[in-house]
């Protein structure tokens, strides 16, 4: 264990610090919030395109593909930085399940609870 501290501290500064930062040495950032949940509906309209209208999933894919637009359409209006930050860890968490996930969907309706803003 030592020893991987040695090698390390023994680190050009600026590489120290990002790696301290949890950062990626690269230019790349991670993608955000908006960026997940595009990519979140485009696969479930991918799955939606291949299906035909009878099938029983259908009918589930298309609810969440609403939930995802109105989490989609209500995030830009969330002033609250905890109700953000949260969305932000729930859209994180929905990215990596998969379209049709009873989990997922109920991820997404977690998350539409969070864009609503109080009224106090």
């Amino acid at each position: 264990m030592r020893a991987k501290v040695a090698v390390v501290t023994e680190l050009d500064p600026k590489i120290w610090i990002d790696f301290m930062n949890c950062s990626d040495i690269s230019d790349e950032k991670p993608p955000n919030c908006l960026d997940l949940l595009n990519e979140s509906m485009y696969e479930v309209v991918g799955q939606i395109g291949a299906m035909a209208p009878e099938d029983p999933k259908f009918v589930a894919l298309v609810d969440e593909l609403y939930l995802l637009g109105g989490v989609h359409a209500s995030l830009k209006s969330v002033k609250n930085k905890f109700n953000l930050l949260q969305i932000e860890r729930l859209v994180r968490d929905i990215a990596l399940l998969k379209p049709g996930d009873p989990r997922r969907i109920e991820l997404i309706r977690f998350a539409r609870r969070f864009t609503a803003e109080p009224i106090c």
